[in-house]
């Protein structure tokens, strides 16, 4: 199983779709930055709340597990290869499941980090939310992952779907 995930991880890290997500990753916190800094008289919590809310899990997540996700599989289905990996004397589970863990990994774990890192630089920002973020972040994370991986295993435009 760890070969078929490192494999895939290489596979989603390579090119720039690493790039993408993590410049992804890094546009909250750099939202967070500015407005530590710049500290204006608007209530930290509201805006902390809005940043996370409709930055990061509503547009942030999606996009980069939806890029890591739908190419899980995406190289097997291009090349054809599919059919032979699935051949081998192995239970699908064990080829589905490193390939799940791998988008998750190369998607959702920049995301993580970076909602994690939001929420220590806003004001009065502690450990406790941050921890709770990054936690919501992985189930969120899995859960989309689960979607685009299918997806991409149904369909060969998955980003159009």
């Amino acid at each position: 199983m760890s070969l078929i995930f490192n494999l895939t991880v290489r596979q989603l890290a390579g090119q720039r779709r690493i790039l993408v997500v993590l410049l992804l990753a890094a546009a909250p916190v750099a939202v967070a930055a500015v407005f530590r800094a710049l500290a204006p008289a608007t209530n930290p919590d509201r805006f902390s709340d809005n940043l996370v809310n409709q930055l990061v899990v509503a547009a942030v997540l999606p996009i980069s597990v939806l890029i890591a996700g739908t190419m899980a599989f995406g190289h097997e289905v291009e090349d054809r290869t599919l059919s032979y990996l699935v051949l081998k004397p192995v239970p699908r589970w064990q080829i589905a499941l490193p390939k799940l863990g791998a988008a998750i990994a190369v998607g959702g774990v920049p995301v993580i980090i970076g909602g994690f890192a939001t929420m220590l630089l806003m004001p009065g920002g502690d450990v406790r939310n941050a921890a709770g973020v990054a936690i919501a972040l992985l189930a969120g994370a899995a859960a989309y992952a689960a979607v685009f991986t299918l997806a991409g295993l149904v369909t060969q435009h998955a980003l159009a779907f």
